[in-house]
């Protein structure tokens, strides 16, 4: 269990319940998120490159959908040490598919180092590619 090169693949879909009940959970209610409008909205959706109107979810909810593969990797007990470098490439909008990918690179004693990718329909990154910690309770 745990060896190097395991390879675990979580895939969610981002739907308009989600970035409520995230919004509801950490108060972020920015208007980005809500679809609310605000004054120079153009200006963002542009620059993001999105369509007038759309939604994106926040940045924290795709990059919590690590948790799920960590703990089939890691098991009951495992605790979440690290993500290095979190680093937003694109948004992620209503709809989109994200996968997030973990690969086991190393393992010292209970500590795994973890390879995580996170990609959506298109196979393109959202996240920069970035490591992972994940202490486990069994080497």
């Amino acid at each position: 269990m745990n060896e190097i090169g395991e390879k675990l693949v979580f895939v969610k879909t981002i739907t308009p319940e989600l970035i409520d009940i995230f919004s509801a959970f950490s108060g972020a209610f920015n208007p980005m998120h809500t679809g609310a409008d605000f004054t120079g909205r153009a200006e963002v959706e542009k620059k993001l490159g999105i369509n007038s109107g759309d939604r994106i979810a926040h940045g924290l909810l795709y990059a919590s959908l690590i948790s799920a593969p960590l703990w089939r990797l890691g098991g009951d007990g495992a605790i979440f040490g690290e993500l290095k470098g979190l680093r937003f490439m694109s948004p992620v909008q209503l709809g989109d598919t994200i996968s997030v990918e973990l690969e086991v690179a190393a393992k010292e004693g209970r500590k795994l180092i973890l390879n995580v990718r996170y990609r959506n329909q298109e196979d393109k990154d959202v996240i920069k590619p970035t490591q992972a910690i994940l202490f486990v309770r069994q080497p």
